[in-house]
């Protein structure tokens, strides 16, 4: 018996940084996120230079909502890589998430300055204009990201959503239809795009996007219709 314990002891404390960091990210991958903490958590401890883990820790942090442990780790990963851009980049999103909006913008200079290509920030720092209420340069950031990836979803309907704000209700019309074309089963892109057709009193294309959205289960629009007595008796 003591024997086994011993045999058992041992072959735990010969895994190294490596096997608890591959330990780690299969435990994330079945959402196990407590235990692949754990798991990242003796990595760093048996090897306290492996960015990848602060890096991959602080993910995991950030899926449980977590913000501040999250940029803690990201901080961690970027003393140990600091052109480590998805850190950056990933540690912006937290700021952001948090409305920390100075730091967020900061963190997404800086992904764009390692890769003036880099889609994602371009649309996530647009995110951040669009909070700040400056439509134009949320509108040029997403138009940027679009020029890089023009199968990002997120940056048309960001883009479309803007557009609305700046009361340019026909291009947030093309924006939510190349959103949808993407994405066919979003609601929310139905119903704001139905909003834009009832401003320009296209009536009959709403009550399809209403009737869309709803069949998808966001009925507000639908409602909203009935309400202001919008639909043909």
């Amino acid at each position: 018996m003591i024997q086994k314990m011993f045999n058992s002891l041992s072959k735990r404390d010969s895994l190294s940084a490596e096997d608890y960091f591959n330990k780690a990210y299969k435990q994330n991958e079945q959402k196990n996120f407590l235990d692949a903490i754990k798991c990242y958590t003796k990595a760093i401890n048996l090897n306290p230079n492996m960015h990848q883990a602060y890096y991959n820790r602080a993910n995991v942090y950030d899926d449980l909502k977590k913000y501040t442990m999250a940029i803690e780790d990201y901080n961690k990963a970027i003393r140990l890589n600091p052109k480590y851009e998805s850190a950056y980049n990933n540690r912006g999103l937290c700021y952001l998430h948090t409305k920390d909006y100075s730091n967020a913008m900061k963190n997404f200079n800086k992904v764009v300055s390692l890769n003036a290509m880099n889609a994602n920030a371009y649309c996530n720092r647009g995110d951040v204009y669009k909070a700040l209420n400056d439509f134009e340069n949320a509108i040029n950031d997403y138009t940027k990201s679009i020029y890089l990836n023009d199968n990002k979803v997120e940056a048309y309907r960001n883009r479309a959503l803007s557009f609305v704000e700046i009361k340019d209700y026909e291009n947030s019309i093309k924006d939510f239809t190349k959103a949808i074309k993407l994405n066919p089963n979003h609601a929310n892109s139905y119903h704001n795009r139905g909003l834009s057709y009832i401003i320009l009193k296209d009536m009959d294309s709403a009550l399809k996007d209403a009737q869309k959205a709803n069949a998808l289960g966001n009925s507000k629009l639908l409602n909203l219709m009935k309400e202001k007595n919008l639909l043909k008796s």
